[in-house]
């Protein structure tokens, strides 16, 4: 906008002096012309910015500071750099619920969560920037030395590729257990396997960011923390920020909590007590400290060199793209794109607190937030909680993602909603693709998935309850009040359609049979179950003709699945939410399996050494209750048992 003001000073005001005046004087007239528009354009960027600086105060204000003042986050705290200096930095509610000290910006130390995987790919463009890795299309494999990487249906993964999420490692496996103390070891391990689109589509692990910071680890000859202390951290400043435990204890941590329910706290994870090869522990930072990484990855780098410009090309530059204005990546960083604007964001989401970065390159503006959200699995008052975390972010990101009323430049403007009958194909339940080769976890992939459900509601497209959403180019979807697009595509293989949401870790693939329908193996297992469970009945009734023993045995092993079956369906699906990669709910679920061998085979036996059928209708009907009950049993056995004796097989 500047430089359109001085071309409109450098067009118009000579050509109106010309008239009057000639010679040199209209060499003066031009001279002036310059110096005017100048002026104009310095004060443009000064009204610029304090406009960005009065939209970025009224909307925290009214989005974290409404979530604190209505007693739904114990503190809430942003901050606006733009230029190369912090202009704004609001900060609501407090640190904790036993001292209740003020949030503050410089002393306030937050969980970055995810928000770590910045530092990897910070580390990362300063090795290419040094020529230490030759290219980022060159193989993992070709700097690792203590382990390799397996191929991927016989190719090599490239650094690009684990950079932005496209290698295809299987989130969902990796991070159960405790770390080796052996990094190698742990990576060999640990290798989650590959998702059967691995290469072809964005699929979020945290695989690979740990594997990078090994690289990283193995190039310099040094854990990967102290190479981010010594490289990042310490020359931008960032005291306050810590990979592993600091030589005091922190005083001003944040301790999330509900408001209206105190008691309910999260605090954060424990720092690590050494250094580290990976990335794999609890970090923490100030929103100040943030700031000055903010500042830093924006520019200039006049007076520093940590981030240079060659490294913030690499940085912010669209290194994958599911099409034009779907899921896009730099180097781990997400890209979101609305028009011809385009914000290089990540988000650090944990148990206790969400945060978000979300940076403008051309403009030089970011913007770092973060706030408590502390939810069980039983509340449902929307009263004790914040909004989900994509609405926060659709309404902290309008500072920079808004278009100006006289501005049509790098804004995206919607088509009026109009419904098109070309977009019928696209409607219906849509299942996660990321599905594991074999594996326990497979089965739970399948009984617990992650849906996308599209639907028609009036003339857009509803994905997932949100409304408003419209074709902005063939087969892309986009609303004018989410940051959220959805993209489908056809694998031209299998000739399925797929779906693939911006924000979301995963591809989903349309489920257009009871084959693929996870709702229908949930609901033929929910059958066994109720088959089993009615065994308690056997036990309850007495029934001429039938032992005891044979009853306690229909009775026994319900109670036996029961137990396996609430904690398949119920700690996966808690673990699936709040524990994803942690092993306790998988071992629970593969114990209770293993505990219906024995109640199988007393089951069977029992069945085998049974009287010979009775002629009373009542007793014979107990009889086939009990075949019905041994059936289900031999099948529910096979489903369970089956793919848990192949988890303890090493995934490939």
């Amino acid at each position: 906008m500047q430089i359109v003001f001085v071309l409109k000073g450098l067009l118009r005001m000579p050509s109106e002096c010309h008239r009057v005046f000639a010679g040199p004087t209209s060499r003066l007239c031009m001279l002036a012309a310059v110096l005017v528009g100048c002026a104009w354009s310095l004060h443009s960027a000064a009204q610029s910015a304090d406009g960005l600086e009065k939209v970025f105060r009224d909307q925290t204000d009214a989005t974290l500071g409404t979530l604190v003042r209505d007693g739904r986050s114990s503190f809430g705290a942003a901050v606006l750099v733009k230029d190369g200096r912090t202009l704004l930095a609001p900060a609501y509610g407090v640190e904790d619920p036993s001292s209740k000290s003020p949030t503050s910006i410089d002393a306030t130390v937050i969980d970055l969560n995810s928000l770590r995987k910045l530092f990897v790919a910070v580390a990362l463009a300063q090795l290419v920037d040094r020529h230490v890795i030759a290219s980022i299309d060159d193989p993992m494999n070709s700097y690792l030395r203590h382990f390799k990487l397996p191929r991927a249906e016989g190719r090599e993964v490239t650094i690009r590729a684990v950079a932005t999420h496209t290698a295809g490692f299987d989130q969902t496996e990796f991070g159960a257990g405790e770390l080796e103390s052996d990094p190698s070891r742990f990576f060999q391990q640990r290798f989650p396997g590959y998702v059967e689109n691995a290469g072809i589509f964005s699929v979020y692990d945290s695989y690979g960011p740990e594997l990078l910071a090994y690289l990283v680890s193995e190039l310099t000859g040094q854990p990967f923390t102290r190479f981010v202390e010594d490289s990042i951290l310490r020359p931008l400043a960032m005291n306050d920020t810590y990979l592993s435990t600091p030589a005091q204890p922190l005083a001003h941590r944040v301790v999330a909590f509900q408001p209206k329910n105190p008691a309910n706290i999260r605090p954060g994870g424990v720092l690590k007590p050494v250094e580290s090869a990976q990335i794999d522990g609890p970090a923490v930072s100030t929103m100040s400290d943030m700031a000055k990484f903010m500042i830093a990855l924006l520019g200039p780098a006049a007076e520093q060199n940590v981030i240079t410009p060659r490294m913030r090309e690499l940085l912010f530059r669209i290194q994958q793209s599911n099409g034009a204005g779907g899921s896009a990546h730099g180097l781990l960083f997400d890209a979101i794109r609305s028009g011809a604007k385009t914000l290089f964001v990540h988000g650090g989401v944990g148990a206790g607190s969400k945060c978000m970065m979300a940076l403008d390159i051309e403009p030089r503006a970011g913007i770092f937030y973060c706030y408590g959200d502390v939810r069980t699995r039983f509340d449902r008052d929307p009263a004790f909680l914040a909004p989900p975390f994509e609405q926060i972010t659709d309404s902290m990101l309008k500072p920079l993602t808004a278009c100006p009323v006289d501005e049509a430049v790098g804004c995206q403007h919607y088509p009026r909603a109009h419904w098109n009958e070309a977009w019928s194909p696209y409607l219906g339940l849509y299942v996660n693709a990321a599905r594991h080769h074999h594996g326990f976890s497979r089965l739970r992939t399948i009984i617990y998935p992650t849906l996308a459900r599209v639907v028609r509601s009036g003339d857009s497209i509803r994905l997932d309850g949100v409304d408003g959403f419209v074709e902005v180019s063939p087969g892309i979807f986009g609303s004018p009040q989410h940051l959220e697009t959805f993209s489908f595509f056809r694998n031209e293989s299998t000739g399925k359609t797929l779906l693939s949401v911006s924000d979301r870790p995963s591809v989903y693939e349309r489920a257009g049979s009871l084959l693929v329908d996870p709702r229908a193996l949930a609901l033929f297992l929910a059958l066994l179950v109720l088959i089993a469970l009615s065994g308690a009945l056997l036990a309850a009734v007495p029934v001429r003709g039938m032992s005891t023993k044979v009853r306690a045995a229909a009775a026994s092993y319900g109670l036996v699945v029961g137990c396996g079956v609430a904690a398949l369906f119920g700690l996966s699906a808690f673990g699936h939410r709040y524990f994803d990669g942690v092993s306790w709910p998988l071992n629970i679920v593969r114990v209770c399996a293993f505990l219906t061998i024995p109640a199988c085979l007393f089951l069977v036996v029992n069945a085998v050494r049974a009287e010979p059928w009775p002629r009373a209708p009542i007793a014979r009907l107990g009889r086939l209750h009990y075949n019905v009950i041994t059936a289900s049993s031999i099948i529910m056995v096979a489903a369970l048992l089956g793919v848990g004796l192949i988890s303890f097989a090493q995934i490939t």
